[in-house]
């Protein structure tokens, strides 16, 4: 049975390790823009010797978010939200709208101006 709370928490898990992998050069161009100063930007900048391991962790939770959504079997009874077929649409275009954005925020320090 597709369970829709842990398919949405993996997903948001996946996002917030993909911010977690970007903060350190999305974070200091970001509050250097609000105007917040460069010290705390300095300290997210220290962030940079975990991006491997945020994007080792956004890779797998997507990974078992796509598993969940797109392979793995299905046994719903009717009536049960995974059996609604536009439940499941708006799974996956949730699923494919956050993993596009969480490939922006990664990607980041290859397009953005140094």
């Amino acid at each position: 049975m597709l369970r829709t709370s842990t398919t949405i928490g993996t997903m948001a898990a996946g996002v917030v390790a993909a911010i977690g992998a970007s903060a350190c050069c999305v974070g200091p161009l970001l509050l250097a823009g609000l105007g917040l100063g460069s010290s705390l930007g300095a300290g997210l900048a220290s962030l940079e010797s975990f991006q491997p391991l945020f994007l080792a962790a956004t890779l797998g939770f997507f990974s078992v978010a796509f598993y969940r959504l797109y392979l793995k079997r299905q046994d719903c009874e009717p009536g049960q939200e995974c059996a609604v077929a536009v439940v499941q649409h708006r799974q996956r275009a949730i699923f494919w709208g956050a993993l596009v954005l969480s490939g922006a925020a990664i990607l980041f320090p290859m397009y953005a101006p140094t």
